[in-house]
């Protein structure tokens, strides 16, 4: 006997019409199963898909997996649409009872009047007595029977009867849904990242426009000995802001990035897995680390901060009254905090005066402009803007400096002659302000360039001004009497 089966696939999912497709069940029953016929509806009850009769190469038995290929090219389905499917599956005998009763009314040899059973169908046997004949035709609202071999004698009213089959059709009908499969894909993977952080962006696109359940980003690096290990994971995101930021990438390594996406189908899609390699100059300041053992962490704390070698004083800009400093605490590192600048000018000085400036100098800070650096007092921008200066108590000025932001370059200047610089992206570039995406990066300068092609389906983009590229970032500085080195060391929003 056959029983209704287990674990039906699609059911109340969605399928890809353009491809070939595969329907699956397992199987219950206590014989085994020899064939199958599959039918698809749409949600009007129309026939989209009446298939034949297949018969089993390989029997299937209790727990086994039926696999019923469904072909893109004859199923007849169409993105966009809504189907019912049910399988009817075959055993070798006709021995499973579907119903039975007495004949009720005046019958003959081909044509018998049953009790009205919708579980009767065309290819269920009708028996009476010792004979049993294949059903030809039925019509339930008046409970016809018309069998394909004439039964001996007509039956009369009254006499038994009972209806076999050697098949079931699966119930109720199992729900597809035929949408496209989504394409999904992250549009801004560096060959080579230059940078500590990143903000990749996926792309999500589907044509019938179903809506995004959650997205995962997950980054994965490159081990010594050839396997990817997991470094970070943004666990599902109930958001379709595809967006995903890691700010610890390490200098010399090769790392791999994909996205996993699941609709509201229930399709779940992943991109390739994009791999990039990470490279940047990393700044060394010249002290030697201190180390400290941590009572409440029972732990040894290690520590890279420059000693404090001057003491200062802030100043308002505006009376020069000496004003309580604003510290931030735990910033840019954790146990390191900063001095907080805004309306105030700071003199760093001696406990007998100016500070002195050493033949071989090495000036180190770390710094993170806010949104109101290259703005004066009016309100007006100003591409350039001093971030410290430094006087000696020299008669002609010789030793005093300024450490200044020029657009995309620091700049270092000492009386009388010396003048060093560096640039925060030594890659800027200049690009049409049409884009593909969208996504402004904070290398490009995006202008109108007079080669450029207007595109409809672009976007204008803009972005690239010093604003968007120093602000709001930290960044570590060590300068010579020789060189700058500088480094970002992440975005602080």
């Amino acid at each position: 006997m056959i029983y209704q089966p287990r674990n039906v696939q699609p059911s109340a999912t969605s399928i890809d019409a353009t491809v070939n497709n595969t329907f699956s069940m397992e199987i219950q029953t206590n014989t085994y199963i020899t064939g199958y016929k599959l039918s698809i509806i749409d949600f009007n009850n129309n026939s989209v898909y009446a298939g034949s009769d297949v018969t089993l190469e390989t029997y299937l038995y209790n727990g086994d997996t039926l696999s019923i290929p469904v072909s893109a090219s004859t199923s007849g389905l169409v993105n966009g649409t809504n189907y019912k499917w049910r399988v009817r599956l075959y055993q070798s005998t006709s021995d499973m009872l579907v119903t039975y009763n007495n004949v009720v009314s005046t019958s003959t040899t081909t044509s018998v009047y049953v009790q009205s059973n919708i579980n009767i169908k065309v290819g269920m046997y009708l028996k009476i007595g010792t004979e049993s004949n294949l059903i030809s035709a039925y019509d339930n609202s008046t409970g016809l029977v018309t069998v394909s071999t004439p039964f001996t004698s007509a039956p009369t009213v009254g006499t038994a009867y009972y209806i076999y089959s050697n098949f079931i059709d699966t119930v109720p009908d199992y729900i597809v849904y035929a949408r496209q499969t989504p394409s999904v894909s992250i549009s801004n993977v560096p060959n080579t990242l230059t940078l500590k952080y990143h903000t990749f962006q996926g792309v999500y696109t589907q044509s019938n426009n179903v809506p995004i359940v959650y997205h995962i980003f997950n980054l994965y690096i490159l081990d010594s000995d050839g396997n990817k290990s997991l470094v970070d994971t943004s666990d599902k995101v109930y958001s379709a802001n595809l967006k995903y930021t890691y700010n610890s990438f390490r200098t010399d390594n090769t790392y791999y990035i994909e996205m996993i996406i699941e609709n509201e189908m229930g399709i779940v899609s992943t991109t390739t897995l994009y791999s990039f390699c990470v490279s940047y100059s990393i700044i060394q300041y010249l002290q030697q680390p201190t180390a400290t053992f941590s009572n409440d962490n029972n732990a040894i704390n290690i520590a890279w901060v420059a000693p404090v070698e001057h003491y200062g004083s802030s100043n308002s800009t505006t009376t020069s009254q000496i004003v309580n400093e604003n510290y931030l605490y735990n910033t840019p590192y954790n146990e390191v905090n900063s001095l907080y600048t805004n309306g105030y000018e700071t003199t760093w000085e001696t406990s007998v005066g100016l500070c002195e400036m050493p033949e071989d100098y090495n000036i180190t800070l770390q710094f993170c402009p806010d949104d109101n650096f290259f703005y004066d007092s009016a309100g007006h921008y100003q591409e350039s803007a001093v971030l410290v200066s430094g006087e000696t108590d020299d008669a002609s000025n010789e030793g005093d400096f300024e450490i200044s932001i020029d657009k995309n370059k620091l700049t270092f200047s000492q009386e009388p002659s010396l003048e060093l610089e560096s640039y925060f992206f030594p890659n800027a570039n200049q690009v049409f302000v049409l884009t593909q995406t969208g996504i402004k990066q904070i290398s490009n300068d995006y202008v109108w360039l007079d080669s450029g092609t207007w595109n409809d389906d672009y976007y204008w983009t803009e972005g690239g001004t010093s604003l968007e590229r120093v602000v709001n970032h930290w960044w570590k500085v060590q300068i010579t009497s020789s060189e700058i080195k500088m480094e970002e060391i992440f975005p602080s929003s």
